[in-house]
């Protein structure tokens, strides 16, 4: 029987198979709309929130990454936020290569 540490989710390479890294992720971030917004009251039987807070809006970030976006109870959409982790990885590696030959270009031209 498998024994689970509560801490830590399941991403051993043996349990996986078609690993490809992500492309395109910067596109994908600089679609994202990060909100600000307030909770309604009175869907205490949806979600257990209260009054401000920040997040995106399930149906924009299902446009952009359905992989990150679910079906919940009564027709409401949910966000596995940890997903998103991967995909900014990606984004900040993409936007630092570009940092690198804007410098190198700007290195040659002052020789």
């Amino acid at each position: 029987r498998c024994k689970r540490n509560p801490f830590y989710i399941e991403s051993n390479k043996r349990l996986k198979s078609n690993i490809v890294t992500l492309d395109g992720a910067l596109e994908k971030v600089l679609k994202l709309r990060g909100t600000s917004f307030d909770w309604k009251e009175g869907k205490e039987d949806i979600h257990p929130y209260k009054g401000n807070d920040i997040g995106f809006i399930a149906q924009e970030l299902k446009e952009v990454i359905p992989e990150v976006v679910g079906e919940m109870h009564g027709g409401f959409y949910g966000v596995k936020y940890d997903k998103l982790t991967p995909l900014l990885v990606e984004a900040i590696k993409e936007l630092k290569s570009e940092v690198d030959d804007l410098k190198t270009q700007l290195s040659q031209k002052g020789k």
